[in-house]
């Protein structure tokens, strides 16, 4: 049998921050929009770990259809998977997914029942995306789809959950100003999330396309992969001097600009075809910049309560 750690790394554990921010933002919106909210934090503990959950099942069914259907194999250039390196059979991988799953679907299921339709609604959407990514039938990867995906589900749709989970017994939880108010807060980081995606994506292009994947890297030329991906991780900076700029936030947001120095390495090496290493590079990035931002957060909450906002 395999050693733990062996499994670990299979899951792709660079990836995990991506789900753990969305939380966090998700959480601090909360305390923003309700400022006599008392942080739940059995609850924000919860959906961390169902998130890094859906994130593994995400990262694991992924290897488990690519290794199937041949687009992984030795002498593939690219992260080798541990189905590829041999580290891990077919039916060790599958039954570690297997287990995983059912633990974010226990997590799911305790927090549908709690609070109703908009959670079973978010968690059955959840789920569909984070296993019909590359699994039949949906394939989302192969129809062009898989960033309208990730963005909806490990961007949008955590934050929102973490939200839920938080404030789904106050009135006027589900306001349309409020929700509106969080969209905008998630947006930087669900680029972000996308942008990981776009970096596998963009050195993956090639082979992606040789085996009928259709991502949006390899739809788009090679140069306009490039801009979309500078898109994806300017956009996010430009955001928050928006939001600060129309008052929608403060100041304290502007943490985040401490992240450039990652970004604007991604960006050099993409543009220099030095692919090893992006993809934990942008998650690196993705996690900083959203622990930044949370952190900024928490700050102008803290400084509204002291009257100096």
């Amino acid at each position: 049998m395999a050693a733990i750690g062996t499994y670990w790394k299979a899951s792709r554990p660079y990836s995990y921050p991506a789900a753990v921010v969305p939380v966090l933002i998700g959480a601090a919106f909360a305390k923003w929009t309700f400022s006599n909210l008392h942080l739940n934090w059995w609850n924000l503990v919860l959906v961390v770990m169902g998130c890094v959950l859906a994130q593994g099942i995400s990262n694991l069914v992924n290897d488990l259809a690519d290794f199937k259907f041949g687009v992984d194999h030795e002498g593939v250039p690219g992260r080798k998977s541990a189905l590829v390196s041999g580290d891990l059979s077919f039916q060790q991988m599958l039954g570690a997914t297997l287990i995983v799953c059912a633990g974010a679907a226990l997590i799911g299921i305790y927090f549908a029942l709690k609070i109703g339709l908009p959670m079973v609604a978010l968690v059955a959407l959840g789920a569909i995306i984070s296993i019909e990514y590359t699994a039949p039938p949906l394939k989302l990867k192969y129809h062009g789809l898989g960033d309208l995906g990730v963005f909806l589900c490990f961007g949008l749709g955590m934050s929102f959950g973490s939200y839920m989970v938080q404030t789904y017994f106050l009135g006027g939880w589900l306001e349309a100003s409020r929700l509106t108010e969080l969209f905008i807060y998630s947006i930087p980081s669900a680029l972000l999330v996308v942008a990981i995606l776009q970096t596998n994506n963009h050195r993956d292009r090639d082979k992606d396309a040789q085996f009928g994947g259709k991502t949006v890297a390899n739809i788009l030329s090679y140069n306009s992969s490039q801009i979309y991906l500078l898109g994806l991780v300017f956009l996010p900076y430009l955001i928050v001097v928006g939001m600060i700029g129309f008052r929608t936030a403060a100041w304290p947001l502007l943490l985040v600009f401490l992240t450039l120095p990652i970004a604007l390495e991604l960006l050099k090496r993409v543009r220099t075809k030095r692919y090893e290493g992006i993809v934990p590079i942008a998650a690196r990035l993705d996690g900083l910049f959203g622990i930044l931002m949370a952190a900024g957060m928490s700050l102008q909450i803290w400084l509204r309560a002291k009257g100096q906002l």
